[in-house]
């Protein structure tokens, strides 16, 4: 039975942790994403290879990054398959990040305020190696492949399937 409750809760503190990491992109939170990475992880998003994780957290500070936000950029993920050994995890799923349209014609739903819809600008599949050490779960290492493609259905599947 404890085995099973500790399954939940690392399970939570996963889904929490990747939640925060798309929060914190939008938000611009830096401090958040420096302690989600564990010190040496890595990033492969398209080929395109970040190592540490300060110098992923550094993003968030970034000009262009900085003005993406300020442009209004969501990102939307999950719902994140999870594949749990111990103190190692994998998770994996969808991210997609949506912009305001700010060209298109507004758009009224009901008694709601009309306002320009959103597009999607990206969608992309994401896997996410995840470690714990003391107690909290780090990224280890994400990598992210555009959507849809080869790449990205190959990374969706851990070692050729989903795990159960």
């Amino acid at each position: 039975m404890r085995r099973r409750l500790q399954a939940i809760e690392d399970r939570l503190q996963i889904l929490n942790l990747l939640a925060g990491a798309l929060i914190s992109a939008d938000t611009g939170d830096a401090d958040y994403q420096r302690k989600m990475y564990s010190p040496e992880a890595l990033m492969d998003r398209d080929g395109d290879v970040l190592q540490g994780g300060s110098t992923l957290a550094s993003i968030m500070l970034s000009t262009d990054h900085q003005a993406a936000i300020t442009d209004g950029m969501a990102h939307i993920g999950g719902p994140w398959h999870i594949c749990l050994r111990d103190s190692e995890a994998t998770a994996v799923g969808y991210v997609q990040i949506l912009v305001s349209e700010r060209s298109a014609m507004p758009v009224g739903l009901g008694n709601y305020a009309v306002q320009a819809g959103l597009r999607s600008w990206r969608l992309t599949a994401n896997r996410w190696e995840l470690a714990k050490n003391d107690g909290a779960w780090q990224i280890v290492s994400r990598i992210i492949r555009a959507a849809p493609s080869t790449e990205a259905r190959a990374l969706l599947c851990l070692g050729g399937k989903l795990a159960v």
